[in-house]
């Protein structure tokens, strides 16, 4: 029975756009509400997440020029959150300079201080606008590149970042990422729609007045255009599109990286911003070809172009500093309100400023007892089911043990404080001083990560977003604070609870270890699909066309638009198998109502019908009612909890249920 998402919600929310669930029409064109009504059944069995979510989605409404209302992801409640602690720092004083505190106040008295308007372009950004007018050759550009990157904190243009490497998990790598966008002109977006090339010309046009001939401008803001479209047409779409897009990259070794950038000394230019020589060996590379086009790009004969990317990328970073001294570029900014723009800023570009802050603020022993007790649990659940995963041979079940047993837990525990000896020197004079020091410290230190050793137990991401994140390389799972609420986690709420909200979330990152993508990293964080056997692989391949086949063909949004069931098929697993594992944890009726009825909760949203096929054509997850229906309707504990039957809304007959472990 195909589910249709779309007409199973219009009744029940008027003309409201809930999780992409509801046709957007006009009532009086089509059906009335009450003809929907007599032919759409909202029962627990027919629609387990409008029946559990259905009377707090009728509540939401999603504000005008926004995507979506907030449901259990609530960044909003964090960022208020961080406010309300900013401004009990603001109160304070005395603190000791470097410190997070310090840092705080200095940064918001400073910006609500600066005078934007009258402060002029800063000397230092004068004379990197000069050098790059006046580069000669692009290896002239490329060390005005070099001093954007040392001495203003900006990345290189070359996008890259320093990772652990994928063949060795003992050591870093720079991994060259790939260009997704350029100049605002969206990649995916460029395969259905030129326009943004329109906006590129025109920005284009524009630099090139101020900075160059204006006579000229009409000419360069053609030829930047084209090469932005240049770009994107030797950019590999697949890779664009792969949730993890691993089996694409390729290794470059020092001859290569040479030979593939002859406009400049690659080698060189690396060293200048302060990579270490000895460890700029090889490098991992994310799309050949757009990587070998850039190495075309970088030369004399696209000087002019490149020279409008790198003003265009510094105008961007530098925009409020920049902007109040040409006409060009002042309509894109404002400087109302200074005490919100103040806090926006600090929490939005010093992450790691006011992380510590939020985490001592709402994290304690606690509640860490109580996660890695949780975590403990989820573990010992996957080992059940790996264990008795008997299609599977024996020494990929013993591999995969062993896999789960080195997974690491990451917290806000294991956060570290800023050390105010290396913070206390770059607050200097004013804002601009302040925030180009911090960037310029940041760039060194990701520029020292490089000799440094992979830290497993360094956060995966910061710890105020509500998210949390598997690493495969690393083989960890970071569980931020922010996702740490209700009702995900209430420590006044039964344990049952609990394990359908952050013990979901936790299983889900846990079961990225074991998904269709991440299997192919071994238990030391080595990507090397040959280490599981042929026979497993073929074993697993199998599940996953069928696994395809269930998410594309049993579910639609808008009864016409399906998922993704390739892209998705990571994510899906990941919800699978974590279902599995908690409710292998779960022994009575009653625990699973608890567990069910919480998953539903944490995946509570309204979105428009825009966000919501946004998120069909590029997003890895699948929408937020599918995920929870999907993975309920080919769980057995459901239909015995439930008394699912054939006919109801959630059945799936038993031969075309799938599941990751049984």
């Amino acid at each position: 029975m195909k589910k249709f998402v779309g007409t199973a919600l219009m009744f029940a929310m008027a003309m409201s756009l809930v999780a992409g669930c509801v046709r957007v029409e006009n009532p009086a064109e089509t059906e009335t509400s009450e003809t929907v009504a007599a032919e759409v059944k909202m029962g627990l069995k027919d629609n387990f997440y409008y029946y559990v979510n259905g009377d707090e989605l009728k509540s939401e409404d999603v504000i005008y020029g926004q995507a979506y209302a907030q449901g259990s992801f609530d960044q909003e409640l964090i960022n208020d959150r961080i406010k309300g602690i900013m401004d009990e720092v603001l109160k304070g004083d005395g603190y000791v300079k470097g410190s997070e505190e310090d840092l705080v106040k200095t940064a918001y008295n400073y910006y609500v201080g600066y005078d934007f308007e009258n402060s002029g372009v800063p000397d230092d950004i004068e004379a990197i606008i000069d050098e790059i007018r006046g580069a000669e050759s692009m290896e002239e550009l490329m060390k005005a590149d070099a001093k954007m990157c040392t001495d203003l904190g900006m990345e290189s243009v070359l996008t890259f970042e320093v990772r652990t490497d994928m063949r060795d998990s003992t050591r870093n790598s720079i991994l060259f990422d790939q260009f997704e966008d350029m100049m605002g002109a969206d990649f995916k977006e460029l395969v259905w729609d030129y326009g943004s090339l329109s906006s590129v010309r025109d920005q284009a046009e524009d630099i090139s007045e101020v900075f160059f001939e204006k006579e000229d401008a009409e000419k360069i803001g053609l030829d930047t255009a084209y090469l932005v479209y240049d770009m994107f047409l030797n950019t590999d779409q697949e890779i664009c599109n792969c949730a993890v897009p691993l089996e694409y990259i390729v290794y470059f070794d020092e001859a290569e990286m040479r030979e593939n950038f002859p406009g400049f000394d690659v080698i060189g230019y690396l060293s200048s911003i302060g990579y270490d020589k000895a460890h700029l060996d090889k490098f991992m590379v994310l799309d050949e070809g757009q990587f070998r086009f850039l190495g075309q790009v970088l030369t004399d004969e696209r000087l002019s172009e490149i020279k409008i990317f790198e003003l265009y990328r510094l105008i961007e970073k530098y925009r409020v500093f920049i902007a109040p001294s040409y006409e060009q570029f002042q309509g894109q900014i404002s400087y109302k309100d200074l005490d919100t723009q103040a806090k926006d800023i600090i929490i939005n570009s010093m992450t790691d400023i006011v992380d510590p802050l939020y985490v001592d603020n709402y994290y304690d022993e606690e509640t860490d007892e109580y996660i890695r007790a949780m975590c403990d649990d989820i573990k010992e659940g996957y080992r059940g089911l790996i264990s008795n995963a008997d299609w599977l041979t024996k020494e990929t079940r013993d591999n995969l043990l062993i896999k789960l047993d080195k997974i690491v837990y990451v917290t806000g525990m294991d956060l570290k404080r800023c050390d105010p000896d290396e913070y206390k020197n770059i607050c200097g004079n004013n804002w601009y001083e302040m925030y180009r020091n911090y960037l310029v410290k940041k760039n060194a230190e990701t520029v020292g990560k490089l000799k440094e050793k992979p830290d497993n137990t360094v956060p995966g991401m910061p710890m105020a977003a509500v998210n949390a994140c598997y690493d495969p390389n690393k083989n960890n799972i970071t569980i931020n604070t922010a996702i740490l609420n209700a009702p995900f986690l209430d420590l006044n709420a039964d344990y049952y609870t609990n394990l359908g909200g952050i013990g979901m979330v936790i299983a889900h990152e846990m079961g990225h270890a074991f998904d269709s993508n991440c299997i192919k990293f071994d238990y030391n964080g080595i990507y090397d699909p040959s280490w599981i056997s042929e026979k497993d692989v073929a074993a697993l391949e199998e599940r996953n066309q069928k696994a395809i086949s269930y998410f594309e063909d049993n579910f639609t949004v808008f009864e016409v638009y399906h998922v993704n069931g390739e892209k998705t098929l990571g994510e899906n697993y990941a919800d699978l198998g974590g279902m599995e594992c908690i409710v292998s944890l779960a022994k009575t009726k009653e625990d699973r109502e608890k567990l069910f009825t919480n998953y539903a909760v944490i995946w509570s949203i309204k979105k428009t019908s825009d966000s919501l096929w946004d998120q069909l054509e590029t997003d890895e997850h699948s929408p937020e009612i599918l995920r929870t229906n999907s993975i309920l309707s080919t769980i057995d504990e459901f239909y015995e909890t439930y008394d699912i039957q054939e006919g109801d809304g959630m059945y799936i007959a038993p031969e075309d249920r799938i599941s990751r472990w049984h």
